[in-house]
This record gives C-alpha cells, sequence and structure tokens, in this order.
C-alpha cells in the first residue's frame, strides 16, 4: 500500500538499501499468501512481461519497485540484471 512513507525506487537501486534479517509478516497464513502472490508474478512476468509494484521494507524506510520478476525462490526474488529482494522484506505485491 502507497502512503506517505512508502516511496518509490528505480529497480537499479535497490543493490543500494540494506534489508532486515527478520521477517516483516508475523503471520504464517500471510506470508503464505505473500508468496502465492509472488508466484503469480514469476508467472506473469515469464508470460507476458507483465510488471508488479513489490513493496518492501529497508533499514532506511519502505520502499516500492515497478518492475518483472524472472525468478522465485524460497528467499528471494529475481528481478533484472542479478537484483534480487530478500522475500522476508516484501509485505506487498501489487498487480497493475
Amino acid at each position: 500500500m502507497i502512503n506517505a512513507d512508502t516511496f518509490v525506487i528505480d529497480r537499479e537501486d535497490i543493490k543500494n538499501y540494506r534489508f532486515f534479517t527478520t521477517d516483516v509478516i508475523d503471520k504464517i497464513e500471510d506470508r503464505q499468501s505473500r508468496y502465492k502472490d509472488l508466484y503469480k508474478a514469476l508467472i506473469l512476468g515469464n508470460t507476458r512481461k507483465g510488471k508488479v509494484k513489490i513493496f518492501f521494507k529497508t533499514t532506511e524506510g519502505n520502499r516500492y519497485v515497478e518492475t518483472t520478476v524472472w525468478g522465485l525462490t524460497e528467499g528471494f526474488v529475481l528481478l533484472k540484471r542479478d537484483t534480487f529482494i530478500p522475500v522476508a522484506s516484501i509485505y506487498e505485491v501489487s498487480f497493475f
């Protein structure tokens, strides 16, 4: 969700941010839902090159990026050019 303390960044700038080591989502059900959304984003990215908004927390605050998801593991989301976001840092995926 976009609010006053959430800022859009370019995909290329993700490498300049530091991420938390603990998961930003407490409930197991919400973590499962997040992973399902990331999997849908992966399918969208690989079949239609569709973009999503990924909202995540960094040590500098809340950020989001509009991007295509190219890969997904249990621990990381892979974007273009070897750019990764830890799954544990993601609190929302928005489709548009």
